[in-house]
């Protein structure tokens, strides 16, 4: 065991690490939120990473994705991530998949086995379809709502029935409920949302503070599987 996972083996010992370090996720969008769930996986162990997202990063991004630099602007956000995980744990084995994640693209995203996805994705339609895939398949799945227009948050991991304050939320409430899934967890912030028109404002720490709780779930239930 290499040195970089020293500290983590103090707090889940030898087959906690080993538990991550056999482990695949599939993480479908690296904004805000799953740039960081990517870069928590990354530097908590997790063997096997599957990113999915056909955006590159601009300017704008850099006020709060984690994987945004002056040095990746322009390129694609897959390809950013890859660099992101040779610079800090070269073991992790990344798939990058430079596609928008829809209907049409499913096959191609679920090529291989996951043991868990995380979902950071914000069309609806496209949301919906891998929540339903991951339901069908029975795949873990746990999905972000809304980060945007936050100054304040609190998020936790909650049912997708239980949540309240997110439009987002509130949406993809009345979808599940259309196509019978009687449960989600979710990362969402019960508090109300600042009025903003147009393109959502976001802070700096709104989207990782969601991505870190993603990630946090993510571990401890990979960790407590047999």
């Amino acid at each position: 065991m290499s040195e970089r996972l020293s500290r983590t083996k103090k707090l889940i010992g030898s087959e906690g690490v080993a538990k991550l370090t056999e482990s695949s996720v599939l993480i479908v969008g690296l904004g805000g939120v799953g740039g960081c769930v990517f870069e928590m996986l990354v530097r908590a162990g997790i063997g096997k990473l599957t990113v999915v997202d056909s955006d590159e990063f601009e300017e704008s991004n850099l006020n709060r994705q984690i994987l945004c630099t002056q040095s990746t602007l322009g390129i694609s956000k897959t390809s950013a991530a890859l660099l992101r995980a040779k610079d800090i744990s070269p073991d992790c084995e990344v798939t990058a998949k430079q596609v928008r994640y829809c209907a049409q693209t499913k096959q191609d995203v679920f090529d291989s086995k996951y043991d868990y996805v995380a979902d950071c994705i914000d069309s609806v339609n496209d949301k919906l379809d891998l929540i339903v895939y991951c339901k069908e398949k029975n795949i873990p799945v746990i999905s972000a709502m809304g980060s945007g227009n936050r100054i304040n948050p609190s998020f936790a991991v909650t049912d997708i029935y239980a949540t309240s304050g997110d439009g987002l939320a509130k949406v993809m409430r009345k979808r599940l409920r259309d196509v019978g899934i009687k449960s989600l967890d979710t990362v969402c912030d019960k508090g109300l949302a600042e009025k903003i028109d147009g393109v959502p404002g976001t802070v700096s720490y709104a989207p990782n503070l969601s991505g870190c709780v993603m990630a946090q779930k993510i571990i401890t239930e990979l960790l407590c599987k047999e």
